[in-house]
C-alpha cells in the first residue's frame, strides 16, 4: 500500500503535502500517512529507497526541506514534483503556486513581518486555526481529513481571486459622489472583496440571474440610502435590501433564494449612480 509519511504533530507544510499527493499523484488518493519523529525515516530506511513510500517534511530526502536555508518547504518540493510529471493542469498550476507560496511563507514564520502582526484578526488564519484545532483533542487522521477540506476551499478562493483580477481589470472604473467606483457583471463574489482591498470605494456587482449587489468600503461616510430610495422606485417589484450600515444595498443573495432579481441593467445603474 502507497505510505506517506511524515512527522508526528504535523503542520501545515506537512498536512499541505499530504494533500497535495493525495489529490494530484495517481494511485496516491488513499495513501496511508504514517507519523514518525521529526527528523526520522520509516523503519530508519533512506527516505527515497521505496517507490511505495514518499517522506514529507521529515528524512531529509527529495520532499523534505529542513536540509537547507533557502525560502523553500516540502509543500513546495511536492508541488515541484507533480508539475515535472505534468499533473497539474493550467488552469489550477498558478493557483497552487500561490497557495504554496503562503505556505511557504508561514513555514518560515513571515507572517510576524505582517503590518499589525499581532492583531487578533491573524488568528483565522489557517496556519493558526491547525495550531488550535491540535489542541482540541483531533486524532492526526481527523486533522489530516480537517485541513485536506480547509484546503479545497482555499484553493477555490485562490481560483476565484485570480479570475476576479481579470474581471476588475475588464469592468468599467469611474468616479461617483461615493469615491472610485467599480461596476462588473460576474457571478465572482470574490470580485466585490478583492475590489475594496484595491481600493475601491464603491463596487456595483450584477450577476446573470439579474442580482444586483452594491458594496461601499467601511470607511466612505456617504451612504447608499438615496440610491435605495431611487431604485426602490425604479423598480418596487425586486427585493431589495439596505443593510443597518448604510453600506451595503442588496438585491439577492444565496442566504434567501426567494429574493426577486431587478429588472435594472448594470448600464442603468452606472448611469443612475452617475447622476447622484
Amino acid at each position: 500500500m502507497n505510505t506517506i509519511v511524515t512527522h508526528i504533530y504535523p503542520d501545515l507544510d506537512a498536512l499541505a503535502s499530504i494533500w497535495l499527493i493525495h489529490r494530484y499523484l495517481p494511485n496516491w488518493e488513499r495513501a496511508q500517512v504514517v507519523f514518525v519523529s521529526a527528523g526520522k525515516t520509516l523503519n530508519n530506511e533512506p527516505p527515497d529507497s521505496k517507490s511505495d513510500v514518499l517522506h514529507v517534511d521529515t528524512g531529509m530526502g527529495k520532499l523534505d526541506h529542513h536540509q537547507t536555508a533557502e525560502l523553500t518547504c516540502a509543500t513546495k518540493r511536492v508541488l515541484l514534483m507533480l508539475i515535472d510529471k505534468k499533473l497539474i493542469n493550467d488552469k489550477k498550476k498558478y493557483a497552487l503556486e500561490k497557495l504554496v507560496d503562503v505556505v511557504c511563507e508561514f513555514d518560515h514564520y513571515h507572517e510576524a513581518l505582517l503590518d499589525n502582526a499581532d492583531s487578533d484578526i491573524y488568528e483565522f488564519l489557517l496556519v493558526n486555526v491547525i495550531e488550535g484545532t491540535k489542541s482540541t483533542g483531533l486524532s492526526n487522521p481527523e486533522l489530516i481529513e480537517f485541513a485536506e477540506k480547509a484546503l479545497d476551499g482555499t484553493l477555490q478562493t485562490f481560483l476565484k481571486k485570480i479570475q476576479a483580477e481579470k474581471e476588475i481589470h475588464s469592468g468599467l472604473i469611474f468616479k461617483s459622489s461615493w469615491g472610485k467606483t467599480l461596476a462588473v457583471e460576474t457571478d465572482n463574489e470574490e470580485v466585490s472583496r478583492l475590489a475594496q482591498k484595491k481600493g475601491y470605494s464603491m463596487v456595483i456587482r450584477r450577476n446573470s440571474k439579474g442580482y444586483l449587489r452594491i458594496k461601499l468600503i467601511p470607511n466612505v461616510k456617504l451612504k447608499l440610502t438615496v440610491l435605495y430610495q431611487k431604485v426602490v422606485k425604479i423598480d418596487p417589484r425586486a427585493t431589495w435590501f439596505l443593510h443597518a450600515s448604510g453600506r451595503m444595498l442588496l438585491n439577492g443573495s444565496a442566504k434567501n433564494p426567494e429574493a426577486i432579481p431587478t429588472t435594472i441593467s448594470l448600464h442603468d445603474i452606472i448611469s443612475i449612480v452617475k447622476k447622484l
